[in-house]
């Protein structure tokens, strides 16, 4: 466990150009979604299922248009 700002942490992780609500980018990228509301899901379902309580994510860029 590693502390940080006061707390524990067993893993840490670092994302960035989530592209949430970003419409175009299903084109622009070509990511395999038929929404814009799927891709955003997949994402949130993607970090869920990966952070636990002792995770702390790091959201570097690109968040949303």
């Amino acid at each position: 466990m590693e502390t940080y700002l006061g707390k524990e942490y067993s893993n840490f992780y670092f994302v960035s150009d989530l592209h949430l609500s970003h419409k175009n980018i299903l084109k622009y990228d070509n990511r395999p979604f038929n929404s814009i509301e799927e891709h955003d899901q997949s994402i949130i379902n993607n970090i869920n299922s990966t952070c636990e309580e002792t995770s702390l994510l790091f959201i570097l860029g690109d968040v949303s248009i």
